[in-house]
């Protein structure tokens, strides 16, 4: 994915965090609106890395569904072929959020950041 870098955590650092909370930071990639919302109202919100997951998952999943939606009207539904292309890499997002790196996205990572502190 062209723009992103990925900051690996030092091997202690990733060990240090729950799986649970690496499962959780996973899951808002797989079901990015859903579990982003979920994050956001329950008690995972107060582990700021999940969080930071939760609201890069739900600007990019929006921003995604967007583009895709207007590009899909654009060319008369051919662009939904590219569906799953798309969800292949909100997959590949998931499986570094739960090896506990983070993929930055520029201005959407930036945007989540922001939300989080």
């Amino acid at each position: 994915m062209a723009g992103m870098k990925t900051e690996t955590e030092p091997a202690a650092k990733a060990a240090k965090g729950s799986s649970d909370n690496r499962i959780w930071s996973a899951l808002c990639y797989v079901f990015p609106v859903l579990v982003s919302i979920i994050v956001m109202v329950t008690e995972k919100k107060k582990d700021k890395e999940v969080l930071f997951h939760a609201w890069q998952s739900l600007i990019l999943g929006v921003g995604v569904w967007i583009a895709w939606f207007v590009v899909t009207i654009v060319t008369l539904g051919l662009a939904s072929i590219c569906f799953p292309v798309i969800y292949l890499g909100f997959l590949f997002l998931a499986y570094k959020a739960y090896m506990g790196e983070r993929i930055t996205i520029p201005t959407v990572s930036e945007m989540a950041q922001k939300q989080v502190k």
